[in-house]
């Protein structure tokens, strides 16, 4: 029973073939059968069928990132030097204030 298997997926090869036909396979798009989700259900067939509402999550995401970070960005622009959004200290004393004193020169 167990050598059956072995043999049926390649068990009994060497690690570099099947390394090498994983990827071989991989680059074709055979990605395997899905053992859990579906049974004996091809991975890219899977895959295929998720896809688009994958997709389209994702755009939302980025849509509304950008969205949120557009309209914060026009406020810190409008409310600059205020209490809410203070103006950053010149880079070059920040630059000098920030290093390790073992850098600093006496």
């Amino acid at each position: 029973m167990r050598a059956a298997l072995y043999a049926k997926y390649g068990l009994d090869q060497p690690i570099y073939i099947q390394f090498f036909r994983y990827v071989g396979n991989m680059l074709r798009g055979d990605l395997g059968v899905s053992y859990n989700i579906s049974k004996n259900t091809p991975i890219s067939q899977l895959i295929q069928s998720r896809l688009p509402i994958s997709i389209q999550v994702g755009g939302m995401a980025v849509t509304l990132g950008a969205l949120v970070g557009l309209v914060l960005g026009i406020i810190a622009a409008l409310k600059r030097d205020t209490i809410l959004i203070p103006s950053p200290p010149s880079s070059r004393s920040s630059a000098f204030r920030c290093r390790p004193t073992s850098l600093r020169w006496h």
